[in-house]
C-alpha cells in the first residue's frame, strides 16, 4: 500500500507538533491507531514553514482529559538518549522542549549530526507522547517478513535491542527512515540524508533502548 509521505526533518519538532495539531483537532482515532486528517507536507519530506497549535474543543474530546493524567519523561532524560554520533557524524544541534496539546503534555528531544545542508546529515527524535501514544507512530509497522511502500520508499520491519523498528533506505534523493518502538509510549525516529538505512539501524542499536521503556 501507499501512504502519503510523513515529514521527520531539521524541524523535528515542528514536524511532529503539526501532527500532534492535526490529531488534536480530529475525531478520537479507531483501535486500528490510524489518523483520519494528514498534515499537508511536500514531496521532500519537509516540514511546513509556519504551523499553528489551536487548542482543542475538549468538550468533544474527553479522552484528552483522561491522556492529562499520564505525565511524560522529562525532555533532559530523552536528552540523554541521543547518540554522540550517528554514522560517523558528530551532533551539532540537539533541543529539548515540553509541549501542552490541550491538557494533555509531550516530551520531545531532537538532535542534528552533520553540518546543516552537507550531503549527509542525520536528524534524531526522542518523543514520549505521554497519554497520546499511538499519535507517536510516524511510519507504519509492517507485518512480520512483510514490507510496505510508503512515501516512495520501501519499508521494512526489523528488530532493534528486541524492539520492533521500521527502516527505509533513502532513494532518489529521499532520506532514509527508521522508527523503534521501546516497551511502552516512547518513540526513537531518524532521517538520514546521505545516509544508509543500516547506519541508523546502527546507530539506534547504541542506544539503550531499555532505559526508555515506559509503563
Amino acid at each position: 500500500m501507499t501512504k502519503q509521505p510523513i515529514a521527520l526533518a531539521t524541524a523535528a519538532t515542528l514536524a511532529l507538533l503539526a501532527g500532534f495539531a492535526a490529531y488534536s483537532a480530529s475525531p478520537a482515532p479507531s483501535t486500528s491507531g490510524q489518523q483520519s486528517n494528514a498534515v499537508p507536507r511536500d514531496e521532500g519530506g519537509t516540514a511546513p514553514k509556519t504551523l499553528s497549535l489551536a487548542a482543542p474543543d475538549l468538550d468533544s474530546r474527553p479522552d484528552l482529559i483522561e491522556a492529562a493524567k499520564i505525565k511524560p519523561v522529562p525532555p533532559e532524560t530523552l536528552e540523554r538518549a541521543l547518540p554522540a554520533k550517528v554514522a560517523g557524524l558528530a551532533r551539532t544541534e540537539t533541543n529539548k522542549t515540553v509541549q501542552p496539546i490541550g491538557p494533555v503534555v509531550l516530551s520531545i528531544a531532537t538532535a542534528r549530526y552533520g553540518a546543516a545542508g552537507a550531503a549527509r546529515t542525520v536528524e534524531v527524535t526522542v518523543l514520549d507522547p505521554a497519554g497520546l501514544p499511538t499519535i507517536g507512530d510516524l511510519l507504519p509497522l509492517p507485518a512480520a517478513g512483510e514490507t510496505v511502500e510508503f512515501a516512495g520508499r520501501v519499508l521494512r520491519r526489523t528488530e532493534i535491542g528486541g524492539f520492533p523498528a521500521t527502516v527505509a533506505d533513502g532513494v532518489d534523493g529521499l532520506p532514509s527512515l527508521l522508527q523503534v518502538i521501546p516497551a511502552g509510549r516512547i518513540r526513537v525516529t531518524m532521517q538520514g540524508q546521505g545516509v544508509a538505512g543500516k547506519d541508523l539501524v546502527a546507530a539506534a542499536a547504541s542506544i539503550d533502548l531499555a532505559t526508555l521503556s515506559t509503563p
